[in-house]
């Protein structure tokens, strides 16, 4: 079995994480080097996605 090289995977990733499927969007990771760039971390289920002063919580719409 031949093994991916390290760039073709990043490559991929990035695509996939911010949602990407087809070539302009890839080609446009490639030309700002953004397969470069560390992956997100995923978010466990039950952590709070954003924590910011003005983002309303549900108790707030009564």
């Amino acid at each position: 079995m031949t093994e991916i090289p390290t760039l073709i995977v990043a490559r991929h990733l990035r695509a996939l994480e911010i949602g990407v499927r087809n070539y302009g969007s890839v080609k446009s990771i490639l030309e700002k080097k953004l397969d470069g760039q560390p992956l997100h971390e995923p978010r466990a289920p039950d952590e709070a996605g954003i924590d910011h002063p003005n983002i309303r919580g549900s108790s707030y719409y009564h």
